[in-house]
This record gives C-alpha cells, structure tokens and sequence, in this order.
C-alpha cells in the first residue's frame, strides 16, 4: 500500500493525473513522473519498441533506451549527459532495493522487482506512474 502526503495529491492534480492501481511489471507505453518540488515534473516516456524519452529534465539523457520482463528493467542512458555515478552509488548505499545495479561503461541503470511495480528511484528522484505527461 502507497500513501501520499495531501501537498503531493495536489501537485499531481495540477499537473498530470495519477493511476492508482500498481503496475503488473509490463511499463512498455507508460508514464513516470517525479512529485514534490520538480516544477514541472520531470517525466519518463516508455516507449513501445524500447524507447525512452525524458521530459522536464534529464534532458541531456534523450534519447534512452530500455529493455525488460516483468521483473528486471534495463534503462541504457543516451546523451551526451555524463552518468550519474555518484547519484546511484549514493542511492544504492542509502536505499539499497531500490535499485539492482549499474554500469557506467554500458550506460546502464538496472531495477529487479519482485512484485507490482509502483515506483522507482532514479538517481535520488521518485518516479510514480501516471496516465500522461504532457508532450511526452
């Protein structure tokens, strides 16, 4: 179960409208977007075909790519942006199921879930899925 804080509700409510209902694991055309302070919310796009497009930042990140089942998601990060090795390290140190692994040679970002997929962390920022993000 996912509670959210009142303030976030009504930042989603402003900006992107939220699915409540977990995912089966299957993010293939779905939407992933960043709560809190973020104005406007940072989103990630996954495309059919294994495609990725960020929006709202990340930018120098574009274009991504992923691949994955219903358990494991590879994000291969393209851009000129330099990897966030330090990002994820810190994040894997401070929460560390929140992310499977990394690969900065490959450009790789890797997350295993065991169950329905709800969120994820990437580089210090949570992602929850919602329906759209506009012009994503």
């Amino acid at each position: 179960m996912c509670f959210v804080q009142l303030a976030t509700l009504a930042f989603f409510a402003l900006h992107c409208t939220v699915v409540v209902a977990a995912s089966d694991g299957d993010i293939s055309r779905t939407f992933w977007a960043t709560a809190g302070n973020h104005e406007p919310p940072v989103c990630m796009s996954f495309k059919s075909g294994g495609t990725l497009k960020f929006k709202g930042g990340f930018l120098g990140f574009n274009p991504s790519k992923w691949d994955g089942d219903s358990s494991l998601i590879n994000l291969y990060l393209g851009g000129k942006e330099k990897f966030p090795t330090d990002g994820l390290r810190e994040q894997k140190l401070r929460r560390p199921n929140s992310l499977y692994s990394f690969d900065p040679q490959r450009r790789r970002v890797t997350w295993l879930f065991p169950g329905p997929l709800d969120s994820l962390e990437f580089a210090g920022n949570m992602f929850f899925r919602v329906k759209s993000c506009a012009g994503a």
